[in-house]
């Protein structure tokens, strides 16, 4: 099952990279698509520290496909009360693929919304095999990880705003519904990259 998971994985990022550089081959002589990177941070339900790095390109004037992976990692849960120090974490490593639209607004240069949405698949790491033991006064507990394979789906509509050609934010919902352990949150990100045609006025692909 291991195996099966990271075959599937390798090939879900390899089928990714080769729907964008598609892409890029098919609008090549109109200077398309527009590529460019997101770094972010997310702060998340269930106390989950997140952090995401976006690969995304704008094509055909306002279609947008982003490649995604998202780290999320918090205290696990459900853990026996004597825990008080050692606590062990439980790690969600999420890779997404979305496609959705780019909707612009014409008095408006420095801003714009992304709707879209996709597929996510990834791995859950949580610890398992909890047990107690006793050592003269002290009692503490040991425990061993599981890593279970995650599908699911992903929402990422954002705002963006492209203060200049090569260098901008965003700023919008992360969503992720899957079959372990939803994953609802803010992200922040900082874009770098070919975000916008023109230095002045009217922002367009």
């Amino acid at each position: 099952m291991k195996h099966f998971s990271i075959a599937l994985l390798r090939n879900f990022i390899l089928s990714s990279l080769l729907i964008m550089s598609g892409s890029y081959s098919a609008h090549a002589q109109n200077k398309e698509p527009y590529i460019y990177g997101e770094l972010g941070v997310c702060g998340a339900s269930g106390r989950y520290n997140c952090y995401g790095t976006m690969l995304n390109a704008v094509f055909s004037k306002n279609n947008i496909i982003t490649l995604s992976f998202y780290s999320a990692t918090r205290e696990a849960q459900n853990l026996p009360s004597g825990f008080t120090q050692n606590v062990p974490q439980q790690t969600l490593n999420l890779w997404g693929l979305s496609y959705g639209k780019v909707l612009f607004l014409r008095n408006a240069p420095c801003l714009r919304f992304i709707l879209k949405g996709g597929i996510s698949l990834g791995t859950a790491t949580s610890p398992a095999n909890i047990t107690e033991y006793h050592l003269l006064f002290v009692s503490d507990y040991t425990y061993s990880y599981v890593q279970n394979f995650v599908i699911g789906l992903v929402l990422d509509p954002a705002i963006e705003f492209p203060t200049g050609r090569w260098f901008g934010f965003s700023l919008g919902p992360y969503i992720n519904i899957n079959d372990v352990s939803s994953v609802y949150g803010v992200k922040v990100s900082a874009m770098i990259g070919k975000i916008r045609s023109t230095k002045h006025g009217y922002v367009s692909y």
